[in-house]
């Protein structure tokens, strides 16, 4: 090439097709040009030879998304990213405590507000559970959710201070912790009241999961749905160690609605319901599903 001169011109990047399908989510060098997607974080299944999956009878699935769409809802942005990287939070000064403060600041507002709702006192619970009289279920569910933790327990036993000087919720808590294993008694109290109610409500919850994965088995819109979000999935983590994946957990479906698209309404899950549905054949066999939904 003579010194001076321009070389050749690069070739005119592709062009997307309007409405170009896809859905291989194979990551593979044909995806190289592909515009760069918001991740979707899911947990891969291996296969084993010796295992039946659902994933298996989904390989052969004729599944496509529209390849504009998908980049056009949740096409990944490094602006956006550094936009909410510099949102600074207000910076707000903590008030003075009035009292020594022994556990969470909100741990204990919230155990106080609660006492007070229960309109109970520390001598009426320290009295209950030395003689094992029974105390009302919500008193003892909100006793269990703001027990303290190892540390906070540590700090409150070892606290020299005149309890006049504590919290109203650390005064509540040294008292309770003047008592040995208070908060297994507690576990202990509340299992005998509720065992009868919590073993009903589990058959029922058992029979209904039964009834639920047998009516899945033999759902055909079930294994579309899976193999719809298999591919999507794969398209959205192309060129990442989350994308080629063949089976993934079933927990993955949970997060559909998380994934939101640009427009901060549309979400993953509609997207996919969306291209189930926009399909041809799809189309010819929605009374089928709207029929199987019923």
């Amino acid at each position: 090439m003579p010194p001076g001169s321009k070389g050749p011109k690069p070739p005119n990047a592709p062009q997307h097709t309007p409405n170009a399908p896809s859905g291989e989510g194979s990551g593979n060098t044909a995806n190289a040009s592909k515009a760069k997607l918001k991740p979707f974080f899911w947990d891969k299944v291996a296969a084993k030879p010796d295992h039946a999956m659902v994933w298996n009878q989904i390989k052969a699935g004729s599944f496509q998304f529209n390849e504009d769409l998908i980049e056009t809802l949740f096409g990944y942005s490094a602006a956006d990213k550094k936009k909410n990287n510099d949102k600074k939070e207000p910076s707000l000064k903590d008030p003075a405590p009035q009292f020594v403060q022994l556990i969470d600041p909100k741990k204990a507002q919230n155990l106080a507000i609660l006492l007070r709702a229960l309109n109970v006192t520390a001598e009426d619970v320290c009295a209950a559970l030395w003689e094992g009289n029974d105390l009302p279920v919500e008193l003892l569910q909100t006793l269990l959710k703001m027990a303290p933790t190892s540390d906070e327990e540590h700090k409150i036993k070892t606290c020299t201070s005149e309890i006049s000087r504590l919290g109203p919720s650390e005064q509540f808590l040294k008292r309770m912790l003047g008592i040995p294993f208070a908060f297994k008694r507690i576990q202990v109290m509340l299992f005998m009241c509720s065992i009868h109610e919590e073993a009903a409500v589990t058959k029922v919850s058992f029979e209904t999961l039964e009834v639920a994965c047998k009516d899945l088995q033999g759902s055909r819109l079930f294994l579309k749905l899976l193999e719809a979000v298999l591919k999507t999935g794969n398209r959205m983590n192309d060129g990442t160690f989350r994308g080629g994946a063949k089976a993934i957990k079933l927990d993955t479906l949970l997060k559909l609605s998380d994934v939101k698209g640009v427009d901060g309404k549309t979400t993953l899950l509609h997207f996919v319901v969306q291209e189930i549905m926009r399909s041809p054949r799809r189309k010819r066999e929605r009374k089928f599903y709207q029929h199987e939904i019923r």
